[in-house]
This record gives structure tokens, sequence and C-alpha cells, in this order.
């Protein structure tokens, strides 16, 4: 992934995490069609390796950006039809597993740290479209900030048909300040 500037990513309003708030859910970014705002361009770069983004196929992701002292962190989770795996199907909403990504940008400058995790992390899709913004807390995915012995962290759930899905839940920690 090509280096993004950190000023950009203070751009897409990212905030610092409130540690033990309540589970917020996740932006979302279309990539059938042409980005329509500067947090959708940052998105589609972000994901630009992607042959879906490129052509503008059935394609989108799951996100978060959050501030911290001295960088800014980037969660994304890819949704596209030949890298994800359907769980389950609720009344049109389905739970998928795929493929997320944590990224550090740096204020001094220095080159930002990416890692792909290893497992795949569940996201909510309607079709090949995430759901609505009104579907929050209803079928979404979502993040919740929070200190674990000592380490923050971010866990990711998902709700389907206003349930939890427990077996979805991922932790990642965020790493030192």
């Amino acid at each position: 992934m090509p280096a993004i500037g950190v000023a950009m990513l203070l751009a897409l309003g990212a905030t610092g995490p409130a540690l033990g708030q309540q589970p917020r859910p996740l932006n979302y970014t279309d990539y059938s069609r042409a980005a329509e705002t500067e947090t959708d361009r940052w998105w589609q770069h972000f994901w630009g390796e992607e042959r879906e983004v490129q052509l503008q196929q059935p394609s989108f992701s799951a996100h978060v950006t959050i501030k911290r002292d001295g960088s800014q962190q980037a969660f994304g989770i890819f949704y596209a039809p030949r890298l994800c795996d359907d769980i389950r199907t609720v009344n049109g909403a389905t739970l998928t597993r795929c493929p997320a990504r944590l990224a550090r940008f740096f204020f001094d400058g220095k080159l930002p740290e990416v890692l792909n995790l290893p497992d795949y992390v569940c996201i909510v899709r309607i079709g090949n479209a995430p759901p609505a913004p009104s579907d929050a807390g209803w079928n979404a995915a979502q993040a919740t900030f929070r200190k674990i012995d000592s380490q923050n962290v971010i866990i990711l759930s998902a709700v389907l048909a206003g349930e939890l899905v427990t077996d979805c839940t991922a932790t990642i920690p965020l790493g030192h300040p």
C-alpha cells in the first residue's frame, strides 16, 4: 500500500479512542461507484490494489480511524465476493468473513506500519453492498475501544438481525501509542 499522509487521515475526522465506550458502527465506503467524498477517496486509495476497487466492481469496506499519541490508526475490512466467506443470511442481511488490515500513520513522517490480519473479520452486507446507515445496531459491523491488561485494543463485532454474533468477535491490539 502506498504511503498515505497523516494530514489526509486527519481530514477523515479521526477521533481519539474513548476507552470503555459503547460499540459504534463502522463507516462504509462503496467501491462499485465513483468516490464522492475525500473520505471515500482515501479509503479507495487504502484498498487500491484490489481489482474490484480499480474496476468499480461490487465491493466495499467497513472502517474506522482513530487519533493516538503521535500517530493515527486506520482499520478496514474489505468485502468482495471473491475474497469473503458467507456464514449465514437472515432477512436479506448476510454475515460474511472478510480480510482486514490495520495501519498506523505517524506525524513525524516515519513510514506507516501496515498489518494484514491473519484471520478474517466479520461484516454484514445486503446483497453486495454495505447496510444502510439506518441499520446500525440491527445489521452492522461495530467497534469498541477498550484497555485490556494495560493494552489498548479494538474489539470488532457484528450484529445480525439485532443480535450480537459472539463467534464473530475479534480483539485486535492497537500497539503502543
